[in-house]
C-alpha cells in the first residue's frame, strides 16, 4: 500500500549560519567494495522554489572554508530530479549550475556549470564544464578561459569502483608561473592525452615552449 503521495513544496526557505564538519574516510571504509547504485523510488514529488543558505562554514582536517551563499531551486518530475538553478559564492569560488539526474540504476545525468576559482598566487581560474552519461561512464567537456585557454574532453569509466580516464586536451597561451611577470616559461599551444587508471596511466604531451634563454623549443613526453 502507498503510505505517502502528493508533492512536498517549499516556496521559499532561508537559513543563516550553518557549521559542517567533514571527517576522513577510514581505511575500513575505503576497503569496502562499492556496490552498484540502485534506482530510487520517491514516495512523494519534490518542488523547492527557492532555498537560500548563508554563512556556511565547512571544517576538514582543521582547515575552515566559509561560503557566503548557497542557493538552489529544484524539483522532481516522475523519476527525474531537475536542478533548475544552483549557485555558490565565497571569496575562493563562485559557481552556477543546472541539470538533471534520472533516479534509475546508473543514474543518467546531464549537468552544466560555469565556475570561477580564486587560487590566489596561482591566479583566477575561470571556465565552464558539461558532464553527461551515468556512473558507469561519465563524459565531460571542459573549457578553461583563464589563466590560459584549455579545451579538455574525455570520459571516466567505472567512476565509483576503479575509475579509468580517457582524456585529451589542447592548450593555448600557457605561461608559468601563471601570474608572474615576466613568466619563466611560455607555450603558445600544445596537446596532451591521458589514458589509464589513477594509479597506472599513460600520458603523452606535445607542445611549443619559449624560455628566456631558449627562445623556441619543443616539448615531447610519452610515459
Amino acid at each position: 500500500a502507498q503510505l505517502f503521495s502528493g508533492t512536498l513544496k517549499i516556496v521559499d526557505l532561508t537559513v543563516n549560519g550553518v557549521n559542517a564538519i567533514v571527517t576522513k574516510t577510514t581505511e575500513k571504509d575505503k576497503n569496502k567494495e562499492t556496490t552498484d547504485l540502485d534506482a530510487i523510488n520517491l514516495p512523494i514529488q519534490l518542488d523547492f522554489g527557492n532555498i537560500l543558505v548563508t554563512d556556511v562554514q565547512f571544517t576538514s582536517d582543521g582547515q575552515s572554508q566559509t561560503l557566503d551563499k548557497l542557493q538552489l531551486s529544484a524539483k522532481t518530475e516522475g523519476n527525474q530530479f531537475k536542478l533548475l538553478s544552483f549557485a555558490i559564492s565565497s571569496d575562493m569560488i563562485n559557481a552556477e549550475a543546472k541539470g538533471s539526474v534520472t533516479l534509475e540504476k546508473g543514474f543518467p545525468l546531464n549537468l552544466q556549470a560555469d565556475w570561477r576559482i580564486n587560487a590566489e598566487k596561482n591566479g583566477v581560474w575561470q571556465g565552464n564544464t558539461i558532464i553527461g552519461g551515468d556512473v558507469n561512464k561519465l563524459v565531460f567537456d571542459n573549457h578553461l578561459d583563464s589563466p590560459f585557454k584549455l579545451v579538455l574532453n574525455g570520459q571516466v569509466e567505472d567512476a565509483l569502483k576503479t575509475p579509468r580516464i580517457i582524456a585529451k586536451g589542447d592548450w593555448r597561451n600557457l605561461a608559468f608561473p601563471f601570474v608572474a611577470t615576466p613568466p619563466q616559461i611560455q607555450s603558445e599551444e600544445g596537446h596532451f592525452e591521458l589514458n589509464g587508471l589513477l594509479t597506472d596511466y599513460r600520458l603523452t604531451i606535445n607542445g611549443q615552449l619559449n624560455q628566456q634563454y631558449v627562445p623556441k623549443a619543443s616539448l615531447a613526453f610519452d610515459g
